[in-house]
């Protein structure tokens, strides 16, 4: 995953966002903005235009930047 990549959460997280109030499950695509040593990426939320760190575990890549 790099910067400029656009993500979607993994079906997983729908079962731990479940138990958390702060994580909201979406299979909207999110943008890697960047990478925070090699386990956590910080990504847009284009729908809030919110900046959220995420596990790179808990994301798929769906379209890869150039």
């Amino acid at each position: 995953m790099k910067p400029g990549d656009l993500v979607k959460m993994k079906y997983i997280m729908f079962w731990q966002a479940k138990n958390n109030p702060h994580i909201q499950f979406t299979e909207e695509p999110f943008l890697v903005l960047e990478n925070i040593g090699e386990t956590v990426v910080r990504l847009l939320d284009h729908r809030s235009g919110r900046k959220v760190r995420g596990l790179v575990e808990s994301y798929d890549v769906i379209s890869a930047a150039d």
